[in-house]
């Protein structure tokens, strides 16, 4: 439970620790903080796809783009997903499941 934080062997010398001396780990969870997997990547990382699309262009990039995302699959799907992008961003952004940023070069 208090492992937040740790990954790998940390995990393990963590549990080895409190068995062998009952002390708990002090790792707890602060709201904010990315979740790692058991190999130590980052299982998310929130970013904001506006400013992503602003540094695509600083490195050469043309034409970027955000668009919402909804859903992915079938050509039903697709098709919402398209119609659901004609709303403004400031409505699909907080609506959707997720974004693309797009960039050419």
């Amino acid at each position: 439970m208090a492992t937040s934080g740790k990954h790998g062997n940390q995990i393990f010398e963590a549990v080895d620790d409190y068995l062998n001396t009952g002390n708990m780990p002090n790792g707890y969870y602060e709201y904010g903080t990315c979740p790692v997997s058991p190999d130590g990547k980052y299982m998310e990382r929130l970013f904001d796809p506006y400013d992503l699309a602003s540094k695509l262009e600083q490195i050469g990039f043309s034409r970027t783009a955000v668009m919402a995302h909804l859903t992915h699959g079938t050509y039903f799907r697709a098709t919402v997903d398209t119609l659901f992008r004609l709303l403004p961003n400031s409505i699909s952004m907080p609506l959707s499941r997720g974004f693309i940023v797009l960039g050419y070069k």
